[in-house]
């Protein structure tokens, strides 16, 4: 982020260069049934993009307002452009088992996944279920813009900040938890500075979190926790989890 100064207000543009790993799509297919012999089989197909490479610009700005009130907006992935290899991968298997639900859906998830074969598409042969994935498969393959806008208050060693964040229709990377609300305190005394906040996002997902940093010359070291709840259309969230890093500065003024 370059920023440019004018008075009280400050506007920043950034420019990223993105390297994807992989883009995956997949399906299941209308499962079969044999009558005769009591057999149930159902496909599963992925189609795997195994790199990408793209760019996004970056916009932001801050305006600091009387009384140390202070109000900030940015924009990510204002301009993008996201390219990935088009030789692709199949991954695909199938499953089955007796009408009565034993044998290979009893087994255990992580053993169905060994299950899957993979195969470097021929763009002149390709079964039935990967021509199907194959149309839609670049479509929206970039990452959302996602905007933030938030206002803060600082006075001496207390700071409060709210913030919004907004996903815009756009890409396939993206999930419920990237849309949510979150306010935030911090507090400094001499050599410790406390932490606390909360967030809350759409389908009823939410966090809180604390921690602490403490300072001792060159030496910070930064402890923080927290819990994450709710249930959004494709998973649930129900957890700790905790961080730490420790800092070590050195070099003269």
């Amino acid at each position: 982020m370059a920023p440019h100064s004018g008075g009280l207000l400050s506007i920043g543009v950034g420019g990223r260069y993105v390297m994807g790993h992989n883009m995956v799509d997949g399906a299941f297919f209308e499962p079969r049934v044999e009558i005769v012999d009591g057999t149930l089989e159902l496909d599963v197909v992925a189609v795997e993009a195994t790199s990408g490479t793209g760019y996004g610009l970056d916009v932001g700005m801050s305006l600091e307002l009387p009384l140390g009130f202070r109000a900030s907006a940015s924009g990510t992935n204002v301009v993008q452009r996201m390219t990935w290899d088009d030789a692709l991968v199949s991954h695909s298997a199938t499953w089955g088992s007796d009408v009565a639900g034993v044998d290979q859906f009893d087994e255990d998830f992580i053993d169905l996944l060994d299950t899957f074969q993979e195969e470097v598409i021929d763009p002149n042969a390709v079964s039935i279920q990967v021509y199907e994935i194959l149309p839609n498969f670049f479509e929206e393959s970039y990452f959302p813009q996602v905007f933030r806008a938030g206002v803060g208050w600082k006075s001496g060693g207390t700071s409060l900040e709210a913030t919004g964040i907004k996903v815009s229709p756009r890409g396939r990377f993206t999930s419920a938890w990237d849309e949510r609300i979150s306010v935030g305190i911090e507090q400094k005394i001499p050599i410790l500075t406390l932490r606390a906040g909360m967030a809350r996002g759409q389908d009823g997902l939410g966090a809180m979190t604390g921690g602490f940093g403490l300072g001792l010359g060159p030496l910070k070291i930064d402890l923080s926790g927290g819990k994450f709840d709710g249930q959004s259309a494709v998973s649930t969230w129900d957890g700790y989890y905790g961080t730490i890093s420790v800092q070590l500065k050195g070099g003269g003024a």
